[in-house]
């Protein structure tokens, strides 16, 4: 098995774009997976750095609805037409931090989930997708260009 950062706060070389976000691609003798598309296309793009195809991947999961997370979704869709999809069936819901007083961190702008990205009236960009979306009821709970091969 071969994981892959695609994108994550920090970086190894220049040579890699970072931002705040997670994807990590893995890769086992059968399988390859995308854990996570960030917070916009930047994954593609270390991907090709990286030598992975994101058109190849046959899992795609998104661990939570926060934008940093599942920001990438559409650029995903739009380069893989068969991978199956795991997320939360909330993911598309709005999101922002609280205060231990509950006021939102942000009076002005409140965090977004992925509805931010998303403005479809089933709620979901995917609803009428082959390969299914799968929805789940409970959440899943590094650097970029980090590679760790288990072979």
């Amino acid at each position: 098995m071969i994981i892959k950062t695609l994108v994550e706060n920090t970086a190894l070389s220049k040579d890699f774009g970072s931002e705040h976000g997670l994807s990590l691609y893995i890769e086992t003798n059968s399988r390859k997976i995308l854990f996570d598309v960030g917070a916009g296309e930047l994954f593609l793009e270390n991907a090709k750095k990286l030598n992975v195809d994101i058109s190849d991947v046959d899992y795609l999961i998104i661990s939570h609805g926060h934008y940093d997370h599942g920001g990438g979704l559409k650029a995903f869709l739009r380069e893989n037409t068969k991978a199956e999809v795991f997320l939360h069936r909330l993911a598309f819901e709005k999101y922002y931090a609280l205060r231990s007083n509950d006021e939102p961190f942000q009076k002005r702008k409140k965090r977004k989930g992925l509805d931010k990205w998303f403005r479809f009236t089933s709620g979901c960009p995917c609803a009428a997708r082959q390969p299914p979306v799968y929805f789940q009821d409970t959440p899943l709970q590094q650097q970029t260009g980090l590679v760790w091969d288990f072979e």
